[in-house]
């Protein structure tokens, strides 16, 4: 099972490599994304892995993860038709923050680590694939999981430039204002609460965790 620890006043899921977080898909989804997206993440690991670890996967629609060449960033999206990998790795025993922003109608997708954009492609316009796979932190639908600690997942429903990602890495989701965004975004802090939808200033409950699935 994935555990929750806390490290001085922070908190953050540790994942073995054999448990993961899994969210129910539901209709109009805030999993879901249709012309642009931005996924994000904090991420530690101890070794290099010696193939893809997914950190953020929803089925043919996304992917954030790391490849098994120098545990280097990479995003995926529409079962892999679109695939950008970073030029850097991530350093080991280290958190360092990741992030891909896709924007379809602007045709390009990009790469942060650590708030620096490390690459950027341009792509022919299009939508994002919509599925009914249930969002995973930690494992793909191939039965592929992480072995690492992850904090701070968001995932927005609009591409964040560079400038936008290393504003707000680094700024707790709870500490939000509800006025910086117009467009809803969700996100996982491990803190004991979970805020989606900052226009809405929403705390959700117990109620949201019961649609959660833990193994």
């Amino acid at each position: 099972n994935p555990v929750t620890y806390r490290n001085q006043s922070n908190y953050f899921m540790s994942l073995p490599g054999t448990s993961y977080l899994a969210a129910a898909d539901s209709l109009n989804s805030l999993y879901d994304a249709d012309t642009a997206i931005t996924v994000e993440a904090w991420v530690y690991v101890d070794s290099l892995y010696e193939s893809v670890r997914p950190i953020v996967h929803k089925g043919l629609s996304y992917t954030l993860g790391l490849t098994g060449v120098g545990n280097r960033p990479y995003a995926q999206l529409n079962n892999g038709s679109l695939l950008l990998i970073a030029n850097s790795s991530i350093q080991l025993r280290r958190w360092t923050h990741i992030a891909f922003s896709y924007s379809g109608s602007s045709a390009w997708m990009a790469l942060y680590i650590d708030g620096k954009e490390n690459i950027r492609q341009n792509f022919n316009p299009g939508a994002i694939l919509v599925s009914n796979d249930s969002l995973q932190i930690g494992r793909s639908e191939l039965n592929v999981t992480l072995n690492g600690k992850v904090d701070e997942v968001r995932i927005s429903r609009f591409a964040k430039d560079e400038a936008s990602v290393a504003r707000y890495m680094h700024t707790s989701m709870d500490n939000l204002n509800s006025t910086q965004f117009t467009i809803p975004f969700v996100s996982f802090g491990f803190e004991g609460n979970t805020r989606d939808n900052v226009t809405q200033s929403k705390i959700l409950k117990a109620s949201f965790f019961l649609n959660f699935l833990v193994t």
